[in-house]
């Protein structure tokens, strides 16, 4: 029989399950288990793969990784380098943006407030399609912690709202980043004949006219 062999225990340098893992790298749990389907996460310090006689169907397969790997994974990772300063970054949008979402519609141009009633239904497509291909989008980009988190900002502004400056901002960042007009993303690849595709080269235009209209624009960086 083959023998069981895990990670001794460590309290300096804990086991991390997925979430954990993921957490402290600073990414999606989707796109820690992404990375971890395309094998592009270091080999697990416990990979969990035996129980010693107990029937296995009875376990998730659920692989563990030291901190320290974690650490090691993210200021090493080919092309990216350290992390603080976009972490930082980051922060400081997500304050910024909390606080364009707070402002009174009023303050909305009228030129803006009638192109977002006129353009909610395209808006809503591109929304649609960039969450429908999420992980084939993220898996090809350049900056795929960016694409990712703007996916996401994207899909959470198109629950219970309608025309708005905040969904048309999210959505037109992330047009922006999976399309390489971003300063921070290069052109990815897309099949010209996918849904994405279509959508993101048949509403391009949107990203200029509402970047055009804004007059109040966020840091997209």
């Amino acid at each position: 029989m083959t023998s069981n062999r895990q990670a001794p225990a460590d309290d300096d340098d804990p086991l991390l399950w997925s979430e954990d893992a993921a957490k402290r790298a600073h990414l999606a749990r989707s796109t820690w288990s992404y990375y971890k389907h395309k094998n592009l996460l270091p080999p697990p310090d416990d990979p969990d793969d035996e129980h010693q006689g107990t029937d296995v169907s009875k376990y998730r397969r659920r692989p563990r990784w030291r901190a320290s790997t974690v650490d090691a994974f993210v200021a090493n990772r080919l092309g990216r380098g350290h992390r603080s300063d976009l972490r930082k970054k980051k922060a400081d949008r997500r304050e910024r943006d909390a606080a364009a979402l707070a402002e009174p519609t009023p303050e909305v141009a009228p030129a803006l407030q009638a192109w977002l009633e006129a353009n909610h239904t395209a808006v809503l497509e591109v929304a649609e399609a960039l969450s429908d291909w999420r992980e084939d989008l993220v898996a090809a980009s350049s900056t795929p912690e960016l694409l990712a988190e703007a996916i996401d900002a994207a899909g959470a502004a198109v629950y219970g709202r309608g025309p708005s400056k905040a969904l048309a901002s999210a959505v037109v960042r992330a047009m922006g980043l999976a399309l390489g007009h971003s300063p921070q993303s290069k052109p990815i690849g897309l099949d010209p004949d996918s849904e994405v595709s279509q959508a993101l080269v048949r509403h391009r235009h949107l990203r200029d006219e509402f970047n055009r209209l804004d007059t109040r624009k966020l840091d997209y960086s």
